[in-house]
């Protein structure tokens, strides 16, 4: 399997798919250490105030990977 890959089993059928699978944005390669950080943080908590803004608690698994370790921060 691949990352952030997915089966599903029930009786009589399988299906998988993809969760998601990030977009490679060549700018932000572009950026120092430093702004990279910067802008890595702002978006993920824009994503999460734009997910959770209502007020609804947030959750997310951990996977032990780097992007359950990083929001998890």
């Amino acid at each position: 399997m691949q990352p952030a890959e997915y089966r599903r089993f029930s009786e009589g059928a399988q299906s998988s798919g993809t969760y998601w699978q990030p977009a490679l944005e060549e700018e932000v390669g572009r950026l120092s250490l430093q702004d990279a950080v910067e802008l890595c943080v702002e978006r993920a908590a824009g994503a999460l105030a734009g997910r959770y803004g209502d007020g609804g608690r947030p959750w997310l698994d951990l996977t032990g990977g780097f992007d359950s370790r990083l929001l998890a921060l």
